[in-house]
């Protein structure tokens, strides 16, 4: 609601005042006209006409009565007008306050304008230092972008490379399994080469018979000399002791080997024949020479645990090696397939191979290549990983899945096939039950 500016307020002011001057003006005319018709009063009641004087009191009673009703009426409407001034400079005073206070606000409006056009000023500067850097902006963003489109040049170039290496990745496991099937195929072949080697060894011993039936007759005839001494050293304190001369032996040489005639009675651990008489008194001692025979078994397969020789005789001497193999992890190590046993001439076990060659069956420096137990976990042990089948039988055909390095296995129990052993799964697949592809422990 607008709020009155006061100018008509003071017009209203004048107005009223000049109303209540104007009735007070006709409040004091009546009163002079009572006053002075009491002094007619006064004059008619001296000069004794009544009649006349009733009529002027009468007269003046009315105009009293007249002029005091106007004066209540102006009373009243003084009041009235009073009230009304009142008000009227009550609200000139409101009038007066919210001018100030407009007057108020338009000087803090005035201030606002005032620093708002300074503010505008500031950033009409910065504005025009923004403009002047927008070229600087735009080099940098045109530099920006090249970089961009440096960026997905390189970002094609490494999604070509990671193409090519998937290729590469799926060959290297095409290759895996063409590796696994020339695993199995080498296998074969070593089987085969192992067979061809024997044929060749014997072949190349068939040409060397001569010098190495030598060297076994030597040993034979050293060994012969040395146990027919002991014998007789042993014959001669066993006269003394008997007190008897009687069966001295004659000793016949058959090139350079000493043999004692007489029928013996072997003592099996030193390996002299003692000949008793019927009060069983010994007689006569003979030597019993034994010869290195070889006792076939079952192939089966072991690795080298430690560096060893592979020999042509059980007797190992450093003319008789034929290959070194040095010390290798388990997974790298050398493997022999073994088809006999044989003792040297001091009585060492030896293994006789497949090539007809001999190494040490010492269990410091071989083991069987084939778990005999396992655990309720084993480890997969192959660097490249092991694929578990469905039967015994090893084929690609059977291959189920394959198993990555270190990965654990759960199996069921062992099952012996052939000379081999194969681990069931808990699944009631199989795997290999090889020391070169699983192992008891994480390694």
């Amino acid at each position: 609601m607008p709020v009155p500016d006061g100018t008509g307020n003071d017009q209203k002011v004048k107005d009223l005042q000049a109303k209540l001057t104007d009735q007070q003006k006709s409040l004091s005319d009546a009163t002079q006209a009572v006053t002075d018709a009491q002094t007619n009063l006064d004059t008619v009641t001296k000069a004794g006409d009544i009649s006349k004087l009733a009529d002027q009191l009468t007269a003046a009673q009315g105009a009293q009565k007249d002029a005091q009703d106007a004066a209540d009426k102006a009373n009243s409407q003084l009041t009235a007008d009073t009230d009304s001034l009142n008000k009227l400079k009550a609200q000139q005073t409101d009038f007066q306050q919210q001018k100030v206070a407009k007057q108020q606000a338009l000087d803090d409006a005035q201030k606002t304008l005032t620093a708002t056009q300074t503010d505008l000023a500031a950033e009409q500067t910065k504005l025009a230092t923004a403009t002047s850097n927008q070229a600087g902006l735009q080099k940098s963003q045109s530099t920006v972008n090249q970089t961009l489109n440096d960026l997905n040049q390189k970002l094609t170039t490494a999604n070509t490379a990671v193409s090519t290496l998937t290729k590469q990745l799926n060959n290297i496991k095409d290759a895996d399994s063409t590796l696994t099937k020339a695993q199995t195929t080498l296998d074969a072949a070593q089987v085969k080469l192992d067979a061809a080697t024997k044929q060749y060894t014997n072949a190349s011993q068939n040409t060397q018979a001569a010098q190495k039936a030598n060297d076994v007759a030597q040993a034979k005839r050293d060994q012969a000399k040395e146990e027919l001494d002991a014998t007789l050293v042993a014959f001669k304190k066993i006269q003394s002791e008997n007190g008897s001369n009687s069966g001295t032996p004659t000793n016949n040489l058959i090139g350079n080997q000493t043999v004692v005639s007489s029928a013996p009675s072997t003592n099996n651990e030193t390996g002299v024949s003692i000949n008793q008489d019927s009060n069983g008194k010994t007689t006569n001692p003979s030597v019993n020479v034994n010869v290195a025979r070889t006792k076939k078994v079952a192939p089966f397969k072991v690795y080298a645990k430690q560096a060893l020789y592979r020999y042509t005789s059980p007797s190992f001497k450093k003319g008789h090696r034929v290959q070194h193999y040095s010390k290798r992890t388990r997974r790298n190590a050398p493997t022999f397939t073994v088809v006999g046993t044989a003792r040297s001439t001091t009585g060492q076990l030896r293994y006789k191979l497949s090539d007809g060659s001999y190494i040490t069956a010492n269990p410091k420096f071989v083991a069987a290549l084939y778990w005999k137990t396992t655990k309720k976990h084993v480890y997969v042990y192959a660097v490249n990983g092991i694929y578990e089948y469905k039967g015994t039988n090893l084929s690609n055909n059977n291959r189920v899945r394959k198993h990555s390095h270190n990965a654990v296995l759960r199996v069921k129990h062992l099952v012996r096939h052939g000379s081999t052993t194969r681990l069931q799964l808990t699944n009631g697949h199989f795997i290999s039950g090889s020391k070169k592809l699983v192992s008891m422990h994480r390694g």
